[in-house]
């Protein structure tokens, strides 16, 4: 876990952009009776054995080149937008990271 998210924080450190991580929470899987099962029966699944962490930050420089050799195993985006102000062109990135 911790290896990912140096790598990931020594990356942006290099390009000049800090990213804001917060820890997330992973829900654990909720199961439902099939019809006539027993509840006794019923196997509760394991909690996943990574965490979850959401990222997000604004920069100038245009996404392919923000994530250029970063390694993107356990790195989910989830939202990229642009915004025009004063002529300058700004790119908000938001996504998740998944570490053990």
């Amino acid at each position: 876990e911790q290896e990912v998210l140096i790598n990931f924080t020594s990356h942006f450190q290099r390009i000049g952009i800090k990213p804001e991580i917060i820890v997330g929470t992973i829900e654990k899987v909720k199961t439902e009776l099939l019809p006539g099962q027993d509840p006794a029966t019923q196997i509760t699944p394991p909690a996943p054995e990574w965490k979850q962490y959401g990222f997000s930050f604004d920069t100038e420089l245009r996404p392919e080149m923000v994530f250029e050799g970063l390694r993107t195993t356990g790195i989910r985006l989830t939202a990229i937008s642009n915004q025009v102000t004063n002529a300058r062109l700004t790119w908000s990135i938001k996504g998740q990271i998944y570490a053990k």
